[in-house]
């Protein structure tokens, strides 16, 4: 379950967020808890892992939640993508280190994905904006950030550690400069999430 914190939407929002995404929605689980303190939003969710995305495609239907199997990152066609063959939701685009053990295992043979840019798919999709970005991409952020192009959304909690053990993932430093980059500010750091502001 996410750490986010729903006051948050009282916080930064005047009124109930339109366009919610929960990237790397797992199970649906998180999601679903969007749709039910934004029930007037548009919620979408963006699952890689085929296997997770057919348990939370199932729960998103009955509550009228957009599901989509896509790895969203910075390019648009395949990528290759390693599933975790235990019970854990850590499956990831990236290389797998497995001299680290954050993340458990085992993961199998690497399988190829659908991709999809984030502006690419908010055009696809007939998104203008979007208000609210849930991100958990185990490692991955770097990837899903370099493909944003003209989408900016307004509120960012991405879970963020430098315990993934990923090959290729930034630190925690280099991701909130590239943040600070985009024109956001860090709002809050949490052990494993952080919560982000685009600027005015």
């Amino acid at each position: 379950m996410t750490d986010f914190n729903y006051g948050w939407i009282e916080k930064y929002f005047l009124e109930e967020p339109k366009i919610i995404f929960d990237i790397g929605t797992f199970n649906g689980s998180d999601t679903l808890i969007f749709k039910r303190y934004c029930p007037n939003a548009r919620v979408i969710a963006i699952e890689a892992s085929p296997r997770n995305f057919k348990i939370a495609k199932e729960i998103c239907d009955k509550y009228n939640i957009e599901c989509y199997n896509y790895a969203v990152c910075d390019k648009v066609g395949t990528v290759e993508f390693h599933e975790n063959d235990s019970s854990m939701p850590s499956c990831s685009m990236m290389d797998v280190d497995f001299k680290k053990a954050d993340l458990a295992g085992p993961f199998s043979k690497p399988i190829y994905v659908p991709s999809i840019t984030l502006s690419y798919f908010c055009e696809k999709y007939g998104i203008d904006h979007i208000d609210i970005l849930h991100l958990d991409v185990e490692g991955a952020e770097d990837k899903v950030i370099a493909g944003f192009g003209w989408v900016r959304p307004k509120l960012i909690f991405a879970e963020k550690s430098n315990r993934h053990c990923t090959k290729g993932t930034k630190s925690i430093e280099e991701f909130n400069k590239t943040m600070e980059d985009l024109g956001y500010e860090l709002k809050l750091e949490l052990e494993f999430d952080n919560l982000y502001l685009m600027r005015k």
